[in-house]
């Protein structure tokens, strides 16, 4: 034990001393401490800042110092000259070598109402509405208000010109600098002079006047639309030819491109070519929209089944190649889905775990990272299966017994069974078995018999399944219903029948199973 705390003792100091090797002992010294703040590799370490700050750091560390908020860097100097990686704006960055033992950076800074030389007048109708940002420095212009007439502060030589930018996305009415209009819609470049009082006026709302709005649909576009809403308020179909919308307000239209080939869009002057289920413009002058989109003919039709509800899913996307968003019209389990093979190929993706398949063989993801499934060409009766949060593949084994020529079985929907053979299928995977033309038959499914529906039997596998299917037909009579009968007869429920000549079905005559024709 003593020889071991002997070697750990020497271990430690030797650790020790090797990090004392690679420690670089450097000084940074501040005109106005209080102005910066100090990063190591990242890390804040505010408290050492003071006037002067000796530092002992790790070799090839960064060392980093930013301007706080209101100053700017004048200089960083190593023996009066230029050192490392300056900005003014953004701050000074140095990689530490060996070579910087026992260096003396020294960090001056300015106010920056110092720093800047240069001021304009700047009114505005609605200042959360808009975002005034200078150059270069990228600080916001944040105290301007509603109305009100406030000075802005700018280096002529640095910070033009401003951006002004809508916070809101819809169009600014009119900005203009000296009564002269500034060019933009969402966006202007306004570049005041280096003079002192400068004029610039910044007006967001549109005048209250009615802009009237139009629609020709052309090439069988006539019921492409689902939805038009003009500042949120819903468009009656019946008044799409003409109906009226304020100045500046936000029209929105929605169009069904998984039943629609859209071949294009013109808004006023301008041409869209893309419409990814919906599209919005601000509305500012009379507008005629002329739509033009084809109604496909669905030559195809797949199967989607899902093991969870998609709509709980705020992840979860299935879209054609006109980015038309299927979610919504999808359910947990079995879906089928009518389309044209002019919208391939589809797409698919959700968050975290998930295993796809198409036609029961598994296919990959665009990446290991992701649960994105770009670009999958799909042909008729292809079947989809995606397995949501699932990272495991698993499989079950089902057989069919008895007297499986009486009945016609479907996996998947659509897709026939030859019963005689051994299916390995994927979990949640529908069986549907009806009798032959003529037939009645009984369907188990591992010992318990399922009852069916409209002569249907369906069975949705969730574990190893065997099916036994047994005709009933062979112990069935067959009589017409004009054949005389002197015995009592019963109902398939075990009620007596009165009333003759009987209905066709099935009655107990005689303690047999008979059919009447």
């Amino acid at each position: 034990m003593k020889k071991f705390n002997t070697i750990l003792t020497t271990m430690l100091l030797a650790f020790v001393s090797f990090s004392q090797a690679n420690a670089i002992n450097v000084v940074l010294e501040f005109d106005k401490p209080e102005s910066c703040k100090i990063k190591i590799d990242g890390t804040p370490i505010e408290e050492l800042v003071k006037s002067r700050t000796e530092l002992n750091v790790q070799e090839s560390c960064v060392l980093e110092v930013t301007p706080k908020g209101g100053y700017v860097l004048s200089s960083v100097t190593r023996g009066g000259q230029p050192d490392g990686n300056f900005n003014k704006y953004t701050g000074w960055t140095k990689t530490i070598t060996a070579d910087c033992e026992g260096d003396t950076y020294v960090v001056e800074t300015l106010l920056m109402s110092e720093h800047r030389n240069a001021s304009c007048w700047v009114t505005v109708d609605r200042a959360s509405a808009i975002r005034m940002v200078r150059s270069t420095s990228l600080e916001e212009v944040d105290d301007l208000q509603d109305g009100q007439e406030v000075e802005v502060w700018y280096n002529a030589d640095e910070e033009l010109p401003f951006t002004i930018t809508s916070a809101t996305g819809a169009p600014i009415y009119k900005i203009t600098l000296n009564g002269n209009k500034v060019e933009g819609t969402t966006s202007f470049v306004v570049s005041p002079s280096a003079e002192h009082g400068d004029i610039i006026k910044i007006t967001t709302q549109y005048p209250d006047v009615d802009c009237n709005v139009s629609f020709e649909l052309v090439n069988g576009a006539e019921n492409f639309l689902t939805r038009v809403t003009a500042d949120g308020e819903d468009i009656a179909p019946e008044n799409l030819g003409s109906f009226t919308i304020k100045a500046g307000k936000k029209l929105t239209l929605k169009g069904d491109m998984r039943a629609y080939k859209f071949n294009g869009m013109k808004v006023g002057d301008a041409q869209i070519t893309d419409f990814p289920s919906e599209y919005s413009t601000y509305i500012t002058q009379d507008t005629k929209i002329v739509i033009d989109a084809e109604k496909l003919n669905f030559d195809s039709q797949m199967i989607v089944y899902l093991n969870v509800d998609p709509t709980e899913s705020d992840a979860f996307s299935f879209t054609n190649n006109a980015k038309a968003e299927y979610k919504e019209s999808l359910h947990k389990g079995y879906n089928q889905i009518d389309f044209s093979q002019i919208q391939n190929p589809f797409n698919w993706s959700w968050a975290n775990d998930g295993l796809a398949y198409i036609n029961n063989r598994l296919i990959y993801p665009d990446s290991d990272a992701s649960a994105n499934y770009t670009y999958k060409t799909l042909d008729s009766d292809d079947i989809v299966k995606l397995y949501i949060g699932e990272s495991q593949e698993s499989t079950y084994t089902v057989t069919f017994t008895g007297d499986i020529e009486a009945a016609n079985i479907m996996q998947d929907i659509i897709t026939p069974v030859e019963a005689a053979q051994r299916v390995v299928v994927l979990p949640g995977t529908r069986f549907t078995i009806n009798a032959c033309d003529g037939q009645q038959i009984k369907v188990m499914a591992n010992g318990k018999e399922i009852t069916d529906a409209d002569g249907i039997f369906t069975y949705d596998v969730t574990e190893d399944t065997e099916f036994a299917i047994s005709d009933l037909s062979s112990s069935i009579s067959v009589i017409d219903a004009d054949t005389p009968i002197t015995s009592t007869i019963y109902n398939i429920l075990g009620v007596k029948m009165l009333a003759k000549p009987l209905p066709s079905g099935l009655y107990i005559i005689d303690g047999k199973i008979t059919l009447v024709k």
